[in-house]
């Protein structure tokens, strides 16, 4: 992968690069700043071995781009097989240290689902509130796809950078530059070399956000993009249920989404959950393709935001083990429309 090419400085034309550009300034005056990266398995180094992942790689080529710099701290809280959705969940935890910037990965896990594109655009508000600037990464499967139209959309109209790492890999496929065997080891996780790759197209948009002339301040949309549902996020932790096993709270939402802990372990472990007393989901503890991490379900989604009564109970009638349900780790997120 010698003669590949990289990600051209037209591609950022929509974006504020001031905000990178201080962050490599700051390291150029000896500051040490932190980027991180939120996504899922390919941002976590699915297909590799641990240290050979795309932010492993660029703190190995940071001071070749940047001489003398200081090596920022870089922070990796991907996990694999997560959604948008379970980062609003997980962005909590990250915000806590204070990363400067960081890289959001789900243009390959995202379907496309409203929640899920509501969810994106939270977390990258979330994000700009709480002071890191974002930079959001698209990849891609074998046939060049992901979610790329939603998370465009969302990119550009919060002039973030947007870093179409699959299209470029697809166009130097194309020009016979490499196949997506020299790329990937499956039909969407790069091996060692494609991990290079991405640092590199990363680095040469770092090193032209340091040469790009620009000292506009970075001001945050006052709308949002879409409906705004996670805009505003309410978590919900550590529920305590009553002796029949049940939970019950009331929200003022338009969007409601579940997450639990699943296992390939056989248990019966399963919870109903409910709205304003109707059944809307099933949580099961077990599923024997499961990767003993948290999943995600979407409970709610409206187009208008109302009270309503969430319930946790035993599915079918049948309590569970004490101990099993605790492990099932039941957690909400509660988000509303932004109203005129």
């Amino acid at each position: 992968m010698e003669q590949c090419i990289y990600i051209q400085p037209e591609a950022f034309e929509r974006a504020n690069l001031q905000p990178v550009r201080e962050i490599i300034e700051a390291g150029l005056r000896g500051e040490k700043k932190k980027i991180a990266a939120l996504g899922a398995s390919v941002s976590k180094g699915e297909a590799v071995k641990k240290g050979n992942a795309f932010l492993n790689k660029m703190e190995q080529k940071w001071q070749g781009y940047f001489p003398g710099s200081t090596v920022p701290e870089f922070i990796n809280a991907s996990v694999s097989g997560t959604f948008s959705a379970h980062a609003l969940f997980a962005m909590e935890s990250l915000m806590a240290e204070k990363p400067d910037l960081v890289f959001l990965d789900y243009s390959v896990n995202d379907p496309g689902q409203y929640y899920l594109q509501e969810a994106f655009e939270g977390l990258v508000h979330h994000f700009l509130e709480n002071g890191t600037y974002v930079c959001v990464l698209l990849f891609c499967n074998e046939n060049g796809n992901c979610t790329r139209g939603a998370m465009t959309r969302i990119a550009h109209y919060y002039h973030i950078p947007l870093l179409d790492i699959g299209s470029m890999v697809m166009e130097n496929i194309r020009e016979n530059r490499f196949s997506w065997g020299d790329y990937a080891s499956d039909y969407v996780h790069p091996r060692i070399e494609g991990h290079e790759f991405i640092a590199d197209n990363i680095m040469h948009f770092f090193r032209y956000s340091l040469e790009k002339e620009e000292k506009k301040p970075y001001v945050i949309p006052e709308e949002p993009c879409f409906d705004g549902s996670f805009w505003k996020f309410e978590k919900i932790d550590g529920i305590t249920y009553d002796e029949n096993q049940v939970f019950s709270v009331k929200r003022y939402c338009s969007v409601v989404v579940a997450e639990f802990f699943q296992t390939a372990r056989q248990t019966d472990c399963k919870v109903e959950i409910c709205v304003d007393g109707e059944p809307r989901e099933c949580l099961e503890m077990y599923w024997e393709f499961a990767w003993d991490n948290r999943m995600v379900r979407m409970i709610l989604a409206e187009q208008k935001a109302g009270w309503h009564t969430i319930e946790v109970r035993p599915a079918g009638g049948k309590q569970n083990d004490w101990e099993q349900l605790k492990q099932l780790d039941v957690k909400f997120g509660f988000g509303c429309l932004i109203e005129e």
